[in-house]
């Protein structure tokens, strides 16, 4: 349950007994924390709450406590030793930020950190009218072994440099701690409850937002978590069939030409075909290509290599085996041998690198996915089904990892590259979004829920123009990747407000090409302004619950 519901559900049960009570109190004992109002008439009235939702780990036994004058007269002890106070009177926000191939992950981490620890609040317009203000924040290591620290500094320094560079894509898990103090200036009415001083009063408190960055590729294996090798082996070859039907066939071809062979020559050929398909997969824009986990390391030497490289046995531990239709019995043959060793292969998968992974995610209570609604539309249909797959895998590895306490309740989708999009056609790109969510959600119900899509652009790479040619029309000014002249002047596509629905909706369709741009020089003077797009909206949808 995240705190802004705890303090909700609290402040009704504390507003109509503070009056009387003469002291509010930490338990130190309880294994759980928990915030005693001694009353007056009424004698104790005790409030308790899940133990990781202000603080972790039990208060010390040995703690001493200030006393603050609290409502009406009555004294407000609170725990002051190791931080306690301060503790508990945090929010924290378990965010993992993900997303699949090129959605700008590390970008965006890069942009918020920058934003949040060198200017807090300052222009971000979406805290303006709300009156909360946020204080410049602290940079911490994250606690969590399994994570490595989030490179920030490198990324920095990369987008600062002569020409600028972007951040290297996400490949391993990695995070970081922003803990900043905000004052809520359109609370001001409930300073004087209980509330504020306990932690969960709206006017002023501190927040530790832990986030946690991952490859969206993990969450693509989550489903074989409930899966039997033969069910994955089925599913594989029918998504081979259906969007690479060419490799496919070549695929089925190894696979009969297998049976006089030793296993692992078989296993061999298996793995370069599958690779091929690989391949053309990714040539088309699909991203649902399994084992997602261990292909991340594999996609890399793809995109730094002119040839395909073979997979290696720890990148590819597994390839899909369809079922015999032969009635002989093939328990003793080389390809029944092979069948049991890629079903181990694929069960140590599971235990190894899923279930542990779904665990992880656990940890987190809200999710931040990004999707890149312009690849989509300029990939076409195939690659509409492939992400609509992908986003529907995703939701389904989050109601696995939900619990009604500290697992994740929450899920935002957001459209990033709003910059490469027409200005008055980016608001669309939400809109295709919401479509693409409530599609994938298909028949799951109930747990997390998934707010309204946003659209943005972490930094911004582009200026909107209305001249091209001497010609007054919506253009794009920029400097093209891959060009050494510019900025200059561009026509780039509109986004629809509907997803197409045509045989005209290919990969390549210049009517939903979208141009790729390079980054712009960024101010190397720390507490300059950074350009974005609604970059302020979905840092307040990550905040909002604590104000």
């Amino acid at each position: 349950m995240p705190s802004s519901r705890v303090g909700r559900q609290l402040s009704q049960h504390v507003d109509a007994e503070v009056a009387s009570a003469s002291t509010c109190w930490l338990d130190p004992t309880a294994s759980t924390h928990r915030l005693t109002l001694a009353v007056a008439d009424s004698g104790r009235i005790s409030w308790i709450w899940h133990g990781n939702l202000y603080c972790r780990g039990p208060i010390p036994k040995n703690e001493t406590a200030s006393t603050r004058p609290g409502p009406n007269g009555t004294s407000v002890s609170h725990p002051v030793v190791h931080g306690c106070t301060e503790a508990f009177m945090r929010h924290n926000i378990h965010l993992g930020v993900t997303g699949l191939r090129q959605t700008g992950k590390t970008v965006f981490l890069t942009s918020l950190i920058y934003q949040l620890s060198e200017l807090g609040s300052k222009g971000l317009s979406r805290f303006e009218p709300s009156g909360v203000t946020l204080r410049a924040a602290t940079i911490e290591h994250s606690r969590d072994r399994d994570k490595e620290r989030f490179p920030y500094m490198g990324f920095l320094k990369g987008l600062r440099e002569k020409p600028p560079r972007w951040p290297a894509p996400t490949s391993r898990e990695s995070g970081l701690v922003l803990r900043f103090f905000y004052e809520n200036q359109g609370a001001r009415g409930k300073v004087d409850t209980v509330r504020n001083w306990v932690g969960l009063g709206k006017s002023q408190g501190t927040i530790a937002l832990h986030l946690h960055d991952y490859p969206g590729e993990y969450l693509l294996d989550a489903g074989m978590h409930d899966m039997t090798f033969e069910e994955w082996s089925s599913e594989t070859m029918d998504r081979m069939a259906n969007y690479c039907p060419d490799e496919a066939a070549e695929y089925r071809k190894a696979v009969e030409a297998a049976d006089n062979r030793a296993a692992a020559n078989i296993l061999r050929s298996l793995r370069t075909a599958y690779a091929r398909y690989a391949q053309a997969a990714r040539r088309q824009g699909l991203e649902f290509i399994q084992p997602a986990m261990t292909l991340i390391s594999w996609n890399e030497r793809c995109d730094s290599s002119d040839q395909l490289p073979e997979p290696t046995e720890d990148e590819l531990p597994f390839v899909p085996l369809p079922s015999s239709s032969d009635s002989e019995d093939e328990s003793d043959s080389e390809i029944e041998q092979l069948r049991k060793q890629l079903t181990a292969s694929f069960d140590k998968h599971k235990k190894r690198r899923v279930k542990p992974f779904l665990k992880r995610i656990r940890k987190c209570n809200n999710q931040l996915v990004l999707v890149d609604v312009l690849r989509i539309l300029q990939n076409g249909k195939h690659a509409y089904n492939d992400t609509r797959q992908c986003i529907a895998e995703i939701l389904r590895a989050y109601h696995t990892a939900w619990k009604p306490f500290g697992g994740i309740n929450r899920a935002l989708f957001a459209a990033t590259k709003a910059d490469h999009a027409t200005k008055n056609s980016r608001s669309n790109m939400s809109k295709l979004l919401d479509a693409l969510v409530t599609k994938a959600k298909g028949q799951l119900k109930g747990g997390i829920r998934t707010p309204e899509s946003e659209w943005f652009t972490s930094i911004r790479v582009t200026k909107d123009a209305k001249e091209r040619d001497g010609e007054k029309r919506e253009v794009l000014n920029g400097t093209v990747k891959g060009r050494a002249e510019g900025p200059l002047n561009y026509l780039c596509g509109k986004v629809p407000p509907e997803w197409p629905n045509d045989e005209n909706w290919v990969f390549g369709n210049p009517a939903y090409a979208f141009t790729e741009f390079e980054p712009t020089q960024l101010p190397t003077i720390d507490g300059s302004l950074w350009p974005h797009v609604n970059l302020d909206r979905v840092i307040w949808k990550i905040l909002e619950g604590c104000f």
